[in-house]
């Protein structure tokens, strides 16, 4: 098997304010397009790693899960509950813990290693590229995000 080439793609998870922390198990933003995550229609790709920029330094786990197709969204801040037919396009999940975590004065940031997780994305409409999968990030501490787009997720892919 030959090694795909190794590219970063950045995907940035737009924080929407609002008062008070977020609870465990809350989804965090909105569902995120990971565009051209596969090469070629019918390719696929592996999440090596994820890299969890965090300039509010919160430091709390939170757990992303992958989908081929565009998942309902619970909402920003409401318990995070996919449909069967949301569940049926889940490719899997990575967590990070707390202890992750390498926290500077004003920010921190936390890695995922070796994952190894098979991202292939599926066509749900014609406006959907066919090379895109999904993300949403679910709380698993009480983070208080205090601005928008305040997170930021590098994506690690190989793409195949």
């Amino acid at each position: 098997m030959a090694l795909g080439r190794n590219l970063a793609l950045v995907a940035t998870l737009g924080i929407a304010n609002k008062a008070g922390a977020y609870a465990a198990g809350q989804q965090v933003g909105i569902p995120v397009e990971i565009k051209n995550a596969a090469e070629d229609s019918g390719a696929c790709s592996t999440l090596q790693s994820f890299v969890v920029l965090d300039p509010a330094k919160q430091n709390q786990p939170l757990d992303v899960i992958f989908f081929s197709q565009k998942p309902a969204s619970s909402g920003d801040g409401v318990a995070f509950n996919p449909s069967a037919s949301d569940l049926a396009n889940c490719l899997g999940s990575a967590s990070i813990l707390a202890a992750n975590y390498s926290a500077f004065s004003a920010n921190s940031v936390a890695t995922a290693p070796n994952i190894r997780l098979k991202l292939k994305p599926s066509k749900a409409s014609a406006s959907q590229s066919n090379t895109s999968v999904w993300a949403v990030v679910v709380s698993r501490g009480t983070p208080a995000y205090g601005a928008a787009n305040n997170l930021t997720i590098v994506l690690g892919l190989d793409k195949d």
